[in-house]
């Protein structure tokens, strides 16, 4: 039903998916099949690297591993530059070593240049497990790293992947392949024992690079599913009486299409995928629109659709049948067009490095800037004073509210002189906030302080500090206001996709697991709140 399962229209093929369904959905995710079986440039493919080796006391990469990825992203260059690619590696280590290989490649043979110069609004990307979110591409490379050291010996210690939700960066990063995702490692599902780690993140590596390299999940293809109705068999078996390979329940993952015709010159791809409006009209009958998506999905995928109803079955088969052969031979002898990579000048070599910290890029900016209070300097004594301190307590708020009380604190003690506050400092600071508080000029949740009446906007904290720029000195409720910015900007967004645009709103470049935690805390409050929606996997505005 919609309020249990949701389409996925992202990957044209189901394998790039199928390990998210599994391990993240609980398989609520409604998989569109390929009209493709196997194709060269689709799907989940495994480079098994047995013989390299991580080097763990040392350089913390696997060398030849990163000189492989390299090489295989010139070959992609050259081969299909038509194709956006990205290239993620599971350290900043790794990260740097298939940079390094790959720009020594293109000096020695700027051949391929081109490509690295064609998709200015998908450009080719080297990056970190932290640092891909949002980054789509047709093909992306996935380099694992670690795995057995020269002795043999394999640790169960997988970087950002061991630590808490690194099972959502491992989600996030394999579910980034539009079309084709591939795999490069030296280690094996099998290798991996999990009896040695209690991380989630290691158990769903384990599970999808068995996968990677076994497919042993709900793979699509013809499936042990009965027909639906005894219409759909009649047709059935009208097509193989006339000589055409045809799969009944092609699909996995709770979709599949009634019957599919199989290319008679190319056995690997589906020619025809047939709907046929039986007693039942599939999973997504309960909507038009929800048809249409499906429809739309399906074709985008690659697939030819054509439906036969059942009242034109009954009524005259053999004229439904000429018509669908009819149709049959018309696709057989279209002719395919194909358009030519575009040609880009060659420019001089400029190999993007990707700084881990840095905070360009933002997808959405923040009204104002955050705004430092400045007062005077002023003897240090006067910090014992209730009275005084009550006063300049309010002057901050007029200027930072709401701010939490380490950065009140902090400000008041720079401009004190002092380097830190005792107890004695917190005790006068509890006594003048208290003050300000039975006045009613301010309020207090949570160790922020509010200034009553002023109105809460977001403010970037790009240029604060490093000791003030903690995502933990945001107050929620500006928390707030950006997640419902980046989703109504964004027409609708994946939970997955909301903290790292909400972190970018407040001037960070990258996430980690203590704001990924607040925000998606946030962001399930707003909606027990009713101020904005979900519907499928989609958080919309309310």
């Amino acid at each position: 039903s919609p309020a249990s399962s949701s389409l996925s229209y992202r990957s044209r093929h189901e394998s790039l998916i199928t390990v998210s369904n599994k391990e993240f959905y609980k398989n609520r995710l409604v998989v569109f099949p390929s009209s493709m079986q196997h194709a060269e440039n689709m799907g989940l493919v495994f480079h098994h690297l047995k013989d390299t080796v991580y080097d763990r006391g040392n350089t913390q990469t696997n060398p030849e591993e990163a000189r492989i990825v390299a090489e295989h992203v010139m070959r992609h260059a050259r081969e299909h530059p038509e194709l956006t690619l990205g290239v993620s590696a599971f350290s900043i280590q790794q990260m740097q070593a298939i940079i390094d290989r790959l720009e020594i490649m293109r000096r020695v043979d700027p051949s391929a240049e081109s490509f690295f110069q064609s998709h200015p609004e998908e450009p080719f990307f080297v990056k970190n497990l932290e640092n891909v979110q949002g980054d789509e591409r047709d093909v992306i490379f996935i380099s694992i790293g670690y795995g057995r050291d020269k002795d043999g010996i394999l640790t169960m210690s997988f970087g950002p992947l061991n630590r808490e939700g690194g099972e959502r960066r491992l989600n996030v990063l394999i579910t980034r392949a539009r079309q084709k995702c591939v795999v490069f490692s030296n280690i094996t599902g099998d290798d991996i024992d999990l009896s040695r780690s209690q991380s989630r993140g290691v158990a769903c590596l384990k599970t999808f690079l068995t996968f990677a390299e076994k497919g042993i999940m709900d793979l699509p293809g013809e499936t042990s599913r009965d027909a639906e109705s005894e219409f759909e068999l009649q047709v059935y078996e009208m097509l193989v009486e006339k000589g055409y390979t045809v799969h009944q329940q092609v699909g996995c993952a709770d979709f599949y299409i009634d019957l599919a015709i199989v290319h008679p010159e190319d056995p690997g791809r589906y020619l025809l995928g047939i709907e046929c409006d039986g007693a039942s009209y599939h999973s997504a009958r309960s909507s038009r629109d929800r048809d249409c998506l499906r429809q739309a999905v399906l074709e985008r995928k690659g697939w030819n659709i054509y439906r036969i109803w059942s009242t034109d079955w009954f009524k005259s088969p053999n004229t439904e049948m000429a018509k669908l052969e009819q149709h049959i031979s018309n696709l057989l002898s279209e002719k395919i067009s194909s358009t030519p990579a575009k040609q880009v000048e060659q420019q001089p070599v400029q190999i993007e490095r990707v700084q881990v910290d840095a905070s360009d890029d933002e997808m959405f900016s923040a009204t104002d800037k955050y705004t430092v209070y400045q007062g005077r300097e002023f003897n240090s004594e006067f910090v014992y004073q209730p009275a005084f301190l009550s006063k300049l307590i309010y002057d901050i708020l007029c200027v930072e509210s709401p701010i939490h009380k380490d950065e009140l604190i902090r400000r008041v003690l720079g401009l004190s002189g002092l380097s830190r506050a005792g107890s004695r400092i917190q005790n006068v600071f509890d006594v003048a906030i208290s003050h300000n508080l039975r006045r009613g000029l301010i309020s207090e949740k949570d160790n922020f302080l509010y200034l009553r009446g002023r109105e809460i906007k977001l403010r970037s904290r790009s240029d604060l500090p490093a000791v003030s720029k903690r995502f933990e000195y945001i107050p929620p409720e500006e928390i707030a206001m950006a997640i419902k910015t980046v989703i109504k900007s964004s027409f609708g967004m994946q939970q997955h996709e909301i903290p790292l645009s909400v972190a970018k709103v407040f001037g960070f470049s990258r996430t980690s697991d203590d704001i990924v935690e607040r925000v998606i805390k946030i962001l399930e409050d707003l909606e027990r709140a009713e101020e904005i929606k979900k519907q499928g996997d989609t958080y919309i505005s309310a």
